[in-house]
């Protein structure tokens, strides 16, 4: 458990540095979830709001899990992965985080699902077929407003 704990953010951190600053992987959470996308027949193109990526039929309340691929300090960069997810078939997101301590970050999310385990299922495609790492964090909507973490 502890060396997949360890392989886990050693992977995370070279992640970030590679792609640029990046936050700390989170813990999973556990409160109960609210509602789960559903699933479209065809992936849906990315939606440019005034400034960040964000795929159609996200859910506009908060509640239950996504699955956080990174969180950039370079905008652009992080559109650039979620704008990707999104051709792949995933509902991909950009969201703003302001960082205690780190300052404006742009965090790459992908879904908005009812069950913890749907979120890691996610999570696992997307590594086994992107090698694309990521962790479960609570479902937010995307908004151009920062989201405040300490």
């Amino acid at each position: 458990m502890f060396q997949k704990l360890f392989a886990f953010i050693l992977v995370a951190l070279l992640v970030s540095l590679s792609c640029g600053k990046g936050e700390a992987p989170r813990e999973e959470a556990e409160t109960p979830p609210l509602t789960e996308a559903k699933p479209e027949a065809a992936p849906s193109k990315p939606e440019v709001t005034e400034s960040l990526v964000k795929a159609d039929g996200l859910p506009t309340v908060p509640g239950g899990y996504t699955v956080q691929l990174g969180a950039f300090r370079d905008k652009y960069a992080a559109q650039n992965i979620a704008s990707q997810m999104i051709s792949r078939g995933y509902k991909g997101y950009v969201q703003k985080a302001q960082i205690t301590g780190i300052g404006l970050v742009y965090r790459v999310r992908v879904g908005a699902y009812a069950t913890q385990e749907k979120a890691r299922s996610v999570k696992r495609e997307i590594l086994n077929r992107y090698t694309m790492e990521g962790w479960i964090d609570h479902y937010l909507p995307p908004s151009e407003t920062p989201v405040r973490v300490s």
